[in-house]
């Protein structure tokens, strides 16, 4: 997904194979680091494709592992690149959040929902992000009030959630 495939251009994945290949990062346990307010989705990336110790807890066995230290993230939104990449028109423009901001209610991350973590915070909303409809709703990693139903799939929308 990384290389070009026929006119398809890759997908934004910022992890390097290193980072994500087989064995790497399959499972990252959620840890209560005491954090309380969200983490920046990036920054939150950045600490869990980290190689440094640091950024590790021990396990039971002694190794050291990445793992999921907050479950309140958030990704901060700029409604003039949202408006240049025709996400929203700009009749709606005043729609548009300012940032996202979500619960991650699992106690674990697997591989597939870091990729998915990665491109979202990667994509600065240039191309857009659908989500099946036929799938269990865990699948959304709680996003659920960004998602707006476009046929058989959801698409990601930064438009401020309806009450």
């Amino acid at each position: 997904m990384k290389r070009q495939q026929n006119l398809s251009a890759p997908l934004p994945i910022s992890m390097k194979h290193s980072q994500y290949k087989d064995g790497t990062r399959d499972y990252l346990p959620y840890y209560d680091y005491g954090i309380k307010d969200s983490v920046e989705l990036g920054d939150l990336l950045a600490v869990l494709t980290s190689d440094n110790r640091e950024d590790k807890i021990q396990m039971n066995d002694g190794s050291f592992e990445n793992f999921m230290p907050a479950q309140k993230l958030k990704l901060s939104i700029n409604a003039d690149q949202i408006i240049a990449t025709k996400t929203v028109d700009i009749v709606n423009k005043d729609k548009i959040a300012t940032q996202l901001e979500w619960n991650f209610k699992k106690k674990h991350l697997f591989k597939s929902e870091l990729a998915m973590l990665d491109i979202i915070a990667t994509n600065n909303w240039k191309r857009p992000i659908y989500f099946s409809v036929g799938v269990s709703e865990d699948t959304y990693i709680g996003l659920e009030k960004y998602l707006y139903q476009e046929g058989f799939a959801y698409r990601l929308l930064p438009l401020k959630p309806e009450s």
